[in-house]
């Protein structure tokens, strides 16, 4: 859909971003994108239908992408909704960065692995910001930020050692063990790529929960600058 209207779209985003802040207020977001999806498809698809493939975490008008709560083990319809918004808004306007609003516990390796992949691949800027509790992979997330990474002031953030259970015969553990050894290397080579402290450093940090608050997480490269009114709003 995207892809055969992105011409329309991209004219009826020029034509929002043209209008001053009196004229912004007017308008309500609901209706515009209704506006716009009405010129083609007949009208048959709305904004709540597209809502109700990406989930109310997205929003197209902001350029923003909601990551909440836990990172589930191979929920694709998770990551599909973050994603499928992250290429749609990628298609929409190039210029302006998007963010990623992240407030997350952590979760699955995997799935993070799926996020940071295209955050790193996505040819717009990509500002991922920081609020509430930042636990685990959603740290990694928040580090691989390819635009502004943001914290706001009274976030808190936890990394720690990659954590697995197994089960089964002796030979399927050794081979489960050794895959859980590689994960933790590349989970500590990406600590060390997006901060500049080295995987010894991240290492040593990672022997129990470590703890931060927002400053001292921006001192360790986890992030670039505290989150105010102008550089959220900019």
């Amino acid at each position: 859909m995207i892809r055969q209207t992105d011409s329309l779209i991209k004219e009826y985003i020029e034509f929002y971003n043209s209008m001053d802040e009196e004229e912004k207020k007017k308008i309500d977001p609901l209706d515009f994108w209704n506006s716009i999806l009405s010129t083609y498809n007949n009208g048959n698809q709305t904004i709540s239908s597209i809502a109700s493939e990406l989930d109310l975490g997205v929003d197209f008008l902001n350029n923003r992408i909601y990551l909440v709560g836990e990172i589930k083990e191979y929920d694709g319809i998770f990551i599909q909704q973050k994603m499928s918004a992250l290429t749609k808004m990628m298609e929409i306007d190039s210029n302006n960065p998007i963010q990623l609003i992240v407030d997350s516990g952590g979760g699955d390796v995997y799935s993070m692995f799926t996020i940071i992949d295209s955050i790193q691949l996505c040819e717009r800027k990509v500002s991922t910001i920081g609020f509430g509790n930042i636990m685990s992979a959603a740290s990694l997330i928040l580090a691989s930020g390819t635009g502004p990474r943001l914290l706001a002031p009274h976030t808190s953030i936890m990394v720690h050692q990659m954590s697995a259970s197994m089960d089964g015969p002796s030979s399927q553990l050794k081979a489960n063990a050794a895959q859980i050894e590689q994960l933790e290397n590349t989970w500590l080579e990406l600590y060390s790529k997006f901060t500049g402290k080295s995987k010894s450093w991240w290492k040593s940090k990672m022997a129990k929960d470590f703890f931060l608050d927002a400053k001292t997480a921006i001192k360790y490269g986890l992030a670039d600058d505290l989150l105010t009114k102008e550089n959220f709003y900019a």
